[in-house]
């Protein structure tokens, strides 16, 4: 068998918060094959990014490996000099974010920056701009001249993710490290970069780390995946038996999680998985998903589960085989709601656009938008990448002044454009969960003050009712006091987006986005 382009073998890795090492991972171990796809899935904040962030050692300066290795194409990752550990991440691993938008300089042109992934191989200028247009087509950016010419920020969510993923291709690396690389992509621009991804793994043999909480599109692409829970592999195998025949609990429970196609929100109500994630460095002595188990009992708070081979599967659990076999539950009925639109819609949009002007030029973003939204009512707003989604949000917002000639009214009462120009009451009434957290939330803060201070100002509750109030907000988004005094930084993607939302209810709005 040929060697492993990335193998984990029994890494251990803490974070040292307050002198205190508390453990990420706890002896994590697989291998990714040459040209092979691996997915590592799992809920938000169970180590996964850790994981992919410790395959090219690029970690907070608090981590601390305890023990085991990581080999990338043979070479000891964790041993490398610094010049050794540059040429590595240089020509042999590309690795895209799950945040493009901290992934670009916001302060330097999309061009220059594609252009360096190819002059720091020793490419002239001349022809890394041909070939940064040449990757810019291979992403399905149409017109690359334009891209290139504009800053980050100018650029939709989808196309900045596009950008980062043409960079990392630039070295076509031997591995590929994906963190949520469709976040923020549309359906078809997902499915191309999906593609994408084939046809390299295909083309040039390139193995693919694929992290994602989308199981529907690791299914799709990977041929290998691992289950992590609380820093810990609880099940691996290939896609499809993983899939289709799932044996660990908690596997069990993520597929249940799943949405099903057709399925209306009054008919039935998603899944969940009761409890919470344990937190970080907690002491979990035998079996990491216990507290959290249906099947749990003596043996499992007494004995660690042995990694062991299932079928095609391997898993860590006493009642594998029983788990298997078991029948399905009760599914949880929806709840209806019943939409009056007798009354005046809480939200009325009337011919709103919204245009931008650069390089002497105008164009409209958003043109002549009118819809209605009434109490209790969910109005789904879909569309391709740089269709004006986001654009027409913000307008809604007053973050952009609408054009003159549109109306946007809530409750009845007409929003003047620009939120500088709306009074505290309009601004609470509609409220926003940004599509980026990281950017979205204070990272100097905690999140007890992030979210305080949105009962304070916005939903002006009495100083004596806020900590009732904080611990409500935090509950419902399945927060745990635990989280109350970290920062934005400390926080998984997937916890930080929770925090952003828990902020934006916490002021009561009519509307939220």
């Amino acid at each position: 068998m040929s060697e492993p382009t990335l193998e984990f073998e029994n890494l251990k890795l803490a974070y040292m918060v307050r002198g205190t090492a508390r453990e990420v991972l706890r002896g994590v171990s697989f291998a990714i094959q040459p040209g092979e796809a691996y997915g590592l899935v799992g809920e938000s904040g169970c180590g996964k990014s850790t994981a992919a962030y410790a395959a090219i050692r690029s970690l907070p300066r608090n981590a601390r490996v305890l023990s085991g290795a990581v080999r990338l194409a043979g070479r000891d990752v964790l041993s490398l000099k610094k010049n050794e550990l540059r040429d590595l991440r240089a020509n042999t691993v590309s690795m895209v974010y799950q945040d493009p938008s901290q992934a670009l300089n916001p302060t330097i042109r999309v061009g220059p920056q594609l252009i360096e992934s190819f002059t720091v191989m020793g490419v002239d200028k001349h022809e890394a701009l041909k070939r940064s247009k040449a990757i810019l087509h291979k992403v399905q950016i149409a017109d690359p001249d334009v891209v290139m010419d504009r800053f980050p920020h100018q650029l939709s969510g989808g196309m900045q993710q596009r950008v980062v993923i043409a960079m990392a291709l630039a070295c076509d690396p031997k591995l590929l490290i994906l963190d949520e690389p469709t976040t923020g992509l549309d359906v078809t621009v997902e499915a191309e970069v999906l593609d994408l991804i084939r046809n390299i793994r295909t083309e040039y043999g390139t193995s693919v780390l694929f992290i994602s909480h989308n199981l529907s599109v690791v299914r799709s692409i990977c041929d290998k995946v691992g289950v992590l829970y609380a820093g810990k592999l609880v099940e691996e195998g290939s896609a499809q038996n993983v899939f289709e025949h799932a044996v660990h609990p908690y596997t069990i429970g993520l597929l249940k999680c799943l949405p099903t196609h057709g399925l209306r929100k009054d008919a039935q109500r998603l899944s969940t998985i009761p409890g919470f994630l344990p937190s970080l460095g907690a002491d979990l002595p035998t079996c990491v998903f216990v507290e959290r188990c249906s099947f749990a009992d003596e043996t499992c708070t007494t004995e660690v589960p042995l990694w062991r081979s299932l079928g095609t599967s391997s898993v860590r659990c006493h009642h594998a085989e029983k788990v298997a076999g078991s029948p399905a539950e009760n599914e949880i009925a929806g709840v209806s709601v019943e939409i009056n639109r007798k009354i005046k819609p809480i939200l009325e949009l009337v011919n709103v656009s919204k245009s931008f002007h650069q390089g002497g030029q105008s164009f409209k973003a958003v043109q002549d938008v009118s819809l209605s939204l009434y109490a209790g009512e969910t109005l789904g707003l879909v569309g391709e990448s740089g269709s004006g989604k986001t654009t027409l949000a913000h307008t809604l917002l007053g973050l952009h002044a609408a054009d003159a000639g549109g109306k946007i009214l809530c409750d009845g009462e007409e929003l003047l454009p620009g939120r500088r120009r709306r009074t505290l009451e309009q601004i609470r009434a509609i409220q926003i969960v940004f599509q980026n957290p990281d950017s979205a939330l204070n990272r100097r803060r905690s999140v007890r003050k992030i979210i305080t201070r949105t009962l304070k100002h916005l939903a002006r509750v009495a100083p004596e009712e806020i900590e009732s109030r904080l611990r409500s907000v935090i509950a419902a988004v399945r927060l745990t006091d635990g989280h109350l005094d970290m920062r934005p930084g400390q926080l998984s993607g997937g916890l930080k987006q929770r925090v952003a939302i828990a902020r934006a209810y916490a002021g009561q709005p009519r509307v939220m986005v």
